[in-house]
């Protein structure tokens, strides 16, 4: 029958009296050589060398949330496989959860940690080994390979997947998905502690490997092969944007080629000054008109319309042009019709 899960780090921080149900806690101070961890516990990285030395020197001032811990006499007569493991007959207890904190203690050299016993989370294997995971699977301490290998913990005391699922209130699924990080080789599963593999590319391995067998150099090459497929498809991405920058280079132009730039702008801010329409229904100065020449931009010539109906357009010099500035340089130098059919071609390129 599956135990009630208990979350201990909320019951440790509590009265005895508020906690209804529940035996007496004992709580005392004991000597970290009396306590030992449990091998059940998945969690292999538990900060680095710095955030242990914070938190013993929190833990100095005040350790507001004691240790859990169980007898190990009880411990071992569900678990008299650790009989060699869990310390010595000098050890007295067994960590169920806190061993972080314990950790922290014993580098920083401290003598003595507060602890709660709580020889009830050890009426069964099952219950002793949830209380273990509960805290660091609901808290999401768990790296993803750590998380795999408390996810199958829980189906080797459960008796199966469906019901470890059932005991976690999930979906089998959600519970093959975890352990599925379990057949990825060594080097794979570093990287996906170390987050240099996404989750999500590592579980599509791992269905590869279930599918193909495939061993550790097959697998590092199937990582090589997705990150470099990963770079082409950016690649492809990014085509466009280049592709685009050179189409806005006219015909006859090359990089290194200086675009015959604009006069200044006082003569693009001068008053055009209209020209009466001849005949035809084109003014003297637009493209193809004749007679005076006044409102075109000196030393500019007219551009001509190319082949299919799209005017060549001089290359300005806008860098140093406001949007307004090109425009009456613009207007100066190109019929109406002419403007229609530039506003058309530069919808083609935006």
């Amino acid at each position: 029958m599956a135990g009630q899960r208990t979350s201990l780090a909320s019951l440790a921080g509590k009265k005895v009296e508020d906690v209804p149900g529940r035996d007496a806690v004992t709580l005392l101070t004991l000597p970290l050589s009396a306590v030992a961890p449990t091998p059940l516990n998945p969690r292999t990285h538990f900060g680095t060398a710095t955030e242990l030395a914070e938190l013993a020197s929190s833990m100095r001032r005040r350790q507001l949330q004691p240790i859990v811990v169980v007898t190990r006499t009880l411990y071992l007569k569900h678990f008299p496989e650790h009989d060699r493991i869990v310390g010595s007959e000098q050890t007295s207890y067994v960590i169920a959860v806190g061993e972080r904190r314990f950790r922290a203690a014993c580098a920083a050299g401290h003598a003595t940690i507060e602890a709660a016993i709580r020889d009830e989370v050890i009426a069964t294997r099952q219950d002793f080994v949830d209380a273990v995971l509960s805290e660091n699977l609901d808290r999401k301490n768990f790296d993803p390979i750590e998380e795999a290998h408390a996810i199958n913990l829980l189906v080797q005391e459960f008796g199966s997947a469906r019901a470890a699922a059932a005991h976690r209130d999930k979906k089998e699924s959600w519970v093959s998905q975890r352990r599925s990080l379990l057949r990825l080789a060594g080097p794979i599963q570093d990287l996906v502690r170390t987050k240099q593999m996404p989750v999500e590319a590592a579980r599509s391995l791992a269905k590869a490997v279930k599918d193909h067998q495939l061993d550790a150099q097959q697998q590092l090459d199937w990582w090589a092969a997705k990150q470099l497929a990963v770079a082409s498809a950016r690649d492809t991405v990014l085509a466009p944007e280049s592709e685009a920058s050179d189409a806005a280079t006219p015909p006859g132009t090359h990089q290194g080629t200086e675009p015959r730039a604009l006069p200044d702008s006082s003569t693009a801010d001068q008053k055009v000054e209209p020209a009466s329409a001849p005949r035809g229904g084109k003014p003297r100065g637009a493209v193809g008109g004749t007679g005076d020449k006044r409102g075109q931009v000196p030393h500019q010539a007219a551009p001509q319309r190319a082949p299919g109906g799209s005017p060549e357009v001089t290359v300005f010099s806008v860098s140093t042009r406001s949007p307004k500035e090109l425009a009456a340089a613009l207007a100066a130098e190109l019929s109406a019709e002419d403007l229609v059919a530039l506003i058309e071609e530069l919808h083609t390129h935006v």
